[in-house]
């Protein structure tokens, strides 16, 4: 099944424009939602999804505006770390080595659109209030 890694994309650019609005639990129910839709093991890409939001973090720290190719290759690193995860995860679960072409490119994909979702999000992102 051919599923781009979209999700963990939109995931990656809102944690780094705006984490306060996409708290853990979020996280957590977003990769169950996948999971169940999905038909794999519960809790896999919840914990995925937690992690990719923890090395977002870091890149929202030093500073709110990041070059979008820092965020970009950020999320390159991450996408594919998080796809070979779950694809020994899931070599592990089934007892057999999965093809790890699907993974590949379903991170490639999820690369190849992550500089235009990270610009939709930016552009939609509501701006936190200015403190008075």
């Amino acid at each position: 099944l051919f599923v781009p890694a979209l999700p963990i994309a939109f995931l990656f650019a809102w944690t780094v424009e705006r984490p306060d609005l996409f708290p853990r639990t979020t996280v957590f129910v977003c990769g169950l939602v996948q999971d169940l839709f999905f038909g794999l093991p519960l809790g896999l890409f919840g914990l995925i999804f937690l992690a990719l939001r923890e090395v977002a973090m870091q890149l929202q720290q030093p500073s709110r505006r990041q070059s979008l190719w820092l965020q970009w290759g950020s999320f390159a690193l991450a996408a594919i770390a998080a796809g070979l995860i779950a694809w020994l995860f899931m070599s592990i679960w089934r007892g057999a080595i999965l093809d790890p072409l699907t993974p590949l490119v379903q991170a490639l994909a999820g690369i190849a659109f992550y500089p235009w979702i990270a610009r939709l999000v930016r552009s939609s992102a509501p701006r936190p209030a200015l403190p008075v």
